[in-house]
């Protein structure tokens, strides 16, 4: 037979294991919530050490602007592509910037590719 006070105490015992249960579950939540301030503040504090880089960068390249552009092109000129034709009997035809030079262009347009080495295109003429 149960009493009544058994029927208390189990009450109570489960009583006690829910509040337990929910405790643990408050205390993870809590947990995760701190984890989740702190690191948004990191983030917050590279991000202002970020714009503040970007700032400067940005101030930096407008002194220099024109200096860098001039700088840009002019590597874009060194680094411009010598096309090579030869004949058929190997013998160079004529070589240059196909952009620049329209004889050239079409000796291309004309010619067979056959290699490429450090930034030279050498092509050969096959009739």
């Amino acid at each position: 037979m149960k009493s009544p006070r058994n029927k208390t105490q189990q009450h109570r015992n489960k009583v006690k294991n829910l509040s337990t249960i929910l405790a643990i579950g408050l205390a993870v939540v809590t947990l995760f919530q701190a984890g989740n301030v702190q690191s948004a503040n990191a983030e917050k504090a590279m991000t202002a050490m970020e714009t503040a880089l970007i700032a400067e960068a940005d101030a930096w390249f407008a002194s220099e602007e024109m200096e860098v552009e001039e700088l840009l092109l002019e590597e874009a000129i060194e680094e411009t592509e010598i096309h090579k034709v030869f004949d058929a009997n190997g013998e160079l035809v004529m070589e240059g910037d196909p952009s620049v030079n329209e004889e050239l262009r079409k000796l291309v347009n004309q010619a067979e590719f056959m290699s490429e080495f450090s930034g030279n295109n050498y092509y050969a003429l096959t009739k």
